[in-house]
Parts: C-alpha cells; structure tokens; sequence
C-alpha cells in the first residue's frame, strides 16, 4: 500500500490517500455488508468516541462505474473526518494533524481486515 499525507497548517485541513497495489475491494466490501450499528461501531473502534455518524454507500459513475462508500465522523471533541472507500484506494480529509489522520487510517484499515 503506498500512503500520501498532505498537511495544510494554515487551512486546519489534512488530506490522506492510501492507495492500495492492486484491486483489492476487501475493504470496501467488509463495510457495505455492515448494518449500521456494526458499523458505528467499528467506526468507534478506529476514531474514538463518535459523536456523529453520516454515511453513504453508492457509485462514482463517470466512463466507469465504481463502488464506494462514504463516512463524515464527528467524534466528542468535535474533530471531523471525512473518508472515502474504493476498492483500490482509500481517501480521508481530517482538520487535525499528520499523526492523527495516519493512525486513524491505519485502525480503519486493521478493523476492516479484523472482519473480512
């Protein structure tokens, strides 16, 4: 897997993309097929205490169709996360810092491997 982080310190913003080596929708999957209590909490397991829970599941349609799922987390201290799930990459924006987007991701990922 090969992981970008992009901090923008006067914006608050920062953006992680973790691209995965090759199709691999496990992921994705594991989430989709979740009910939305299994859901909250798994979300809960990777961020914390989880104040709000938005998602989506759905299709980016454009010369391809792909799968996706979307996640807006907003935990108790009021940080907010926004994640996008495909099958080969993962994407999150986060107001927070380099090392809190990075471990957030890679305990989203460990959950959702736990499970598939």
């Amino acid at each position: 897997m090969k992981l970008s982080i992009y901090e923008f310190k006067n914006l608050r913003r920062v953006y992680a993309i973790a691209e995965m080596e090759e199709y691999d929708p496990k992921i994705l999957n594991v989430l989709m097929d979740l009910k939305e209590e299994e859901l909250s909490r798994l979300v809960s397991k990777a961020f914390g205490s989880c104040r709000v829970l938005k998602y989506g599941r759905g299709a980016y349609v454009s010369d391809t169709r792909v799968e996706f799922m979307y996640l807006e987390v907003e935990l108790e201290d009021y940080s907010m996360y926004i994640v996008e799930v495909y099958p080969k990459a993962i994407t999150m924006i986060a107001d927070t810092s380099f090392s809190d987007i990075q471990d957030k991701l890679r305990r989203l990922i460990q959950e959702c491997e736990r499970l598939s």
